[in-house]
């Protein structure tokens, strides 16, 4: 039997790159994939790719409407949920001085806030358990003039309960965006030392 045989994940930005390897691994090892995106050409072809055991739902991770969908066709597919891969997010450089609040908004509502409310939408479904993986960025160790700086980052592995299961236990890694500011765009001696120590 296949390691995760019978299992469920979600995946968001599930149609490309990391989240398309992530869902493709997990359907090897026997999972159910539901995978979303914004794009339907790009969601059929990754469900094409995938060929068995996969879900594509067109939603964008932003909107608190289209995460609503996504929990009420998992719910109807299957009725639960094992891993939840919030990996949805976009690389749109904009340097400290013409950044807008819209363009704020847009990186916020995606790979912040969006995360939060499709784990907290999903949670319902896992029933005793489950796995919830953020994907973190690699931006904050290359030095970029457009890239805002921030702190180095910490992750951490915190057990998380489920409200009404009191048994259940969802380890939640939990990964903030944050690296000390490089004083130029190449690969620097302080870019090098943090690279090191991470």
């Amino acid at each position: 039997m296949s390691k995760l045989e019978g299992k469920v994940a979600v995946i968001s930005g599930g149609t490309t790159g990391i989240g398309l390897a992530i869902a493709r691994r997990l359907v090897t090892e026997g999972a159910h994939v539901f995978i979303f995106g914004r794009r339907k050409a790009q969601l059929d072809a990754a469900a094409k790719l995938i060929r068995h055991n996969v879900t594509a739902i067109q939603a964008d991770a932003a909107k608190l409407d289209d995460l609503d969908h996504v929990a009420a066709a998992v719910r109807k597919e299957k009725g639960t949920v094992d891993i939840i891969v919030s990996n949805a997010g976009f690389t749109e450089q904009a340097s400290i001085d013409t950044i807008t609040p819209e363009h704020f908004d847009k990186a916020f509502n995606l790979m912040a806030r969006g995360p939060v409310f499709l784990v907290q939408k999903l949670l319902p479904l896992m029933m005793g358990g489950g796995s919830v993986v953020l994907v973190s960025s690699a931006m904050h160790l290359m030095a970029f003039p457009a890239i805002p700086p921030t702190r180095r980052p910490r992750r951490r592995c915190a057990p998380v309960r489920v409200p009404g299961r009191p048994n259940s236990r969802i380890e939640a890694f939990v990964s903030t965006r944050s690296a000390p500011a490089s004083p130029t765009h190449r690969y620097s001696t302080l870019s090098r030392r943090h690279v090191r120590n991470w």
